[in-house]
């Protein structure tokens, strides 16, 4: 089992074929990277399940997109008087991210179980994230 950890879904999938129906079945960059190193045994032989999850939830193709929506999220936050401190785990929140490790990937979960933990992300999200996926890494290093 290999577990995977990306930073956000992204919109793979979503793009309409020559008929204008949905194409659920192509997979974007990320996914087909992730796909052909499964493909090539870089996990070994003997994988035979990969399970993905996403720090947030919040789907984008770009991550300056989701930066310049957190950004957003935390102006208008900012105008609405909550205070500071909680500002940016209040913000995460409103994009599907508890601001921390998730509870269930602590607790005999997710990457418990799993041979290989990918965390499969790049320089993405700036100043902002850095810290959250910071801890992830250290969570992931420490199964």
């Amino acid at each position: 089992l290999v577990l995977i950890i990306m930073f956000n879904p992204s919109t793979g999938g979503q793009e309409k074929d020559e008929s204008g129906q949905f194409d659920h079945f192509k997979a974007d960059p990320t996914m087909n990277q992730i796909l052909k190193a499964i493909d090539e045994n870089t996990f070994g032989t003997d994988v035979t399940r990969v399970h993905i999850r996403n720090l947030f939830t919040y789907r984008c193709s770009k991550p300056n997109e989701f930066k310049k929506a957190l950004e957003k999220e935390m102006t208008k936050l900012r105008d609405e008087g909550e205070e500071e401190a909680t500002i940016k785990k209040t913000a995460y929140h409103s994009f599907g991210c508890p601001g921390e490790v998730p509870e269930e990937w602590k607790v005999k979960g997710d990457a418990d179980d799993c041979k290989h933990v990918v965390v499969a992300w790049g320089d993405c999200g700036d100043k902002y994230f850095q810290e959250t996926k910071t801890e992830v890494n250290n969570h992931c290093s420490s199964v």
